[in-house]
């Protein structure tokens, strides 16, 4: 995970190597991610602040990352649908 400083907004960063170390691929990227987990399956659990009018809200996101080469297998797939939750 690493950090990004923008004009007016930081953004967090998850990112994945292939076996070798190489390859940097983003798994995912946002200013209201707050927490992640690697699954031992290979899925990147996520906890994403969804903004908007309540900035409590707060949900979990899932992507499946292909073990060799570390790429993302798709786009994120939202899992949860909790008003009124932080997920800190």
């Amino acid at each position: 995970m690493r950090f990004e400083e923008a004009q007016h907004e930081n953004s967090v960063v998850v990112e994945s190597r292939d076996l070798k170390g190489e390859n940097p691929t983003t798994i995912a990227a946002s200013g209201q991610l707050r927490d992640y987990y690697w699954m031992p399956d290979g899925r990147v659990l996520l906890s994403r602040g969804e903004g908007g009018a309540n900035q409590n809200d707060s949900n979990l996101w899932e992507v499946k990352v292909h073990a060799r080469s570390g790429m993302p297998g798709g786009k994120a797939r939202k899992l949860t649908d909790w008003a009124g939750f932080r997920g800190d």
